[in-house]
């Protein structure tokens, strides 16, 4: 995608079939664009990567998700400079380096989409701990995706390293309101306990 927006108007797209909307707007854009066009569409072969048959569309959004294949477009139409050309829409969590489980507030980055695929298998020992050549490539991930913010003029989120910390304490602050609930229900039951008393010794 970086070689092709280096050349001077052309029309370029990564996208995935999983997200219709944002596949078949590069499609259409790429179509009405007057001049060269590159789309590359991400998809697994399933036997070769050892991704289950049925997993195709949920393992194309984990690319997108973890970095591995950022979805973008770039629109010479758009304007002149690179940050009106490039668009990042269509990634989650788009100022920050890794998107992250909305449950779980784990970060879903390469070494996550590399799990899920049986081609990675050794690259993981005994104990589920990634090599280091997986290291680099999410490295080599992170340095691209922070690359493309910075040609789409996106400002990276300061605190993005905070989703965890956040859900420890939504977690935490859940805790102490069932622990006020569970107060106030004996309260009220040692009151009404205490009205009985009171009723059955008049």
């Amino acid at each position: 995608g970086l070689i092709a927006m280096m050349h001077p108007e052309v029309y370029v797209a990564q996208t995935i079939t999983a997200d219709a909307n944002h596949f078949y707007r590069a499609i259409m854009d790429a179509n009405s664009f007057p001049g060269p066009a590159v789309v590359n569409v991400y998809t697994t072969c399933q036997p070769e990567h050892g991704v289950g048959d049925d997993q195709a569309q949920d393992h194309a959004r984990l690319a997108r998700d973890t970095r591995t294949f950022p979805v973008l477009t770039y629109d010479p139409r758009r304007g002149d400079s690179m940050r009106e050309r490039l668009s990042l829409a269509g990634n989650p969590d788009v100022t920050k380096d890794w998107s992250f489980d909305r449950q779980t507030g784990a970060a879903r980055d390469f070494v996550t989409f590399a799990r899920a695929e049986g081609r990675f298998a050794r690259q993981f020992d005994a104990d589920g701990q990634p090599a280091p050549l997986l290291a680099r490539a999410q490295a080599e991930r992170l340095q691209y995706w922070r690359l493309l913010q910075d040609l789409a003029g996106i400002t990276r989120d300061p605190l993005q390293c905070r989703p965890q910390l956040m859900l420890q304490v939504r977690m935490q602050a859940g805790d102490e309101a069932r622990d006020l609930e569970r107060y106030a229900i004996a309260r009220h039951r040692l009151h009404q306990r205490a009205a009985l008393s009171r009723a059955s010794s008049s």
